[in-house]
Order: C-alpha cells, then structure tokens, then sequence
C-alpha cells in the first residue's frame, strides 16, 4: 500500500550541511529497501502559481502551499508508514534541536481512477 507523506517545517530555514547529508543517506537507504517509492522536495512560492476556480471563473494566484518536502511511502499499513515518518522527523531534529515540523501521512487511492 502506497502513503503519500509531506513534510512541513514551521519556520524555513537553511538546512545545515549535516541534515543535508544525514537526509541523503537516510533517502537513499529507504529507496534501497522499498519503503520509499519517490521522494523529493518542492520549490519556493515563488517558483510556483496557484489555480483556483470560483463562480466568475479560473484564477491564478500566489500559492499557499505550506508542503516543503514529500515521498511516496510502500508500507503494509498506516502504522508502519508513520513510523517512517517519525524517523524523518527524528533526524531533523537530532541535527537541529530547536527544529520544529510536522508530516501528515495519508493513503494514496488510485481504484476511484479510470
């Protein structure tokens, strides 16, 4: 079963080197046993739009998106996928102690697709 993950931080900042590293191997190792499917981080507001659609129409906009950071989690069960989460984010925390965030972790349903 798929989860996807996000990853928000409560105040953006640079990562020091060492996270940086520490995020690396710790992606690669999950990639490596499956348990990740993807993963990636998202690009400044910025760089980015948002599209919203109302009464008079299609508008774009600003987006608001608070998502830093995602993956796609292979785990047999909802339990085992925040358990993923929480080791991700333990490690940022252990290399930023004043770190704070938060992953929301919600099954991926592809049976209402065509």
């Amino acid at each position: 079963m798929q989860f996807f993950v996000t990853l928000t931080l409560d105040q953006l900042t640079v990562s020091p080197a060492e996270l940086q590293s520490a995020m690396t191997e710790f992606v690669e190792n999950e990639l490596q046993a499956g348990s990740f499917a993807i993963t990636g981080g998202l690009g400044s507001h910025a760089d980015g739009a948002r599209v919203e659609l109302s009464p008079d129409g299609l508008l774009q906009g600003d987006p608001r998106l608070p998502v830093h950071g995602f993956a796609v989690v292979e785990a047999p069960s909802l339990e085992q996928a925040v358990e993923v989460a929480s080791r991700m984010l333990r490690l940022h925390q252990s290399h930023v102690p004043d770190w704070a965030g938060h992953c929301e972790v919600r099954p991926v349903v592809t049976h209402c697709l065509p």
